[in-house]
């Protein structure tokens, strides 16, 4: 995008919604791993289901198949 000054823009047109969070799907824990850093420790299996634990500001956290972790603009992160 060009401004009327002819700067380009360095914002995108389009912001993108799933910037930020990431579904853990029991498959993808190098996607969670690069939102989430060391605050995610590595997948375990209980019952048949892929989960991991993951660092917030109320401790450690199990993140289960489904879940959404979303990481905030103050850098925390929550799981929905």
């Amino acid at each position: 995008m060009i401004h009327p000054g002819g700067t380009p823009s360095i914002l995108p047109s389009i912001s993108d919604p799933m910037k930020g969070k990431v579904k853990y799907t029991g498959t993808n824990y190098a996607e969670v791993k690069e939102l989430c850093g060391d605050k995610v420790l590595a997948p375990y299996f209980c019952m048949g289901f892929s989960m991991l634990s993951l660092l917030t500001e109320d401790g450690f956290v199990t993140v289960n198949e489904g879940d959404t972790i979303i990481l905030e603009d103050d850098g925390s992160f929550r799981v929905v």
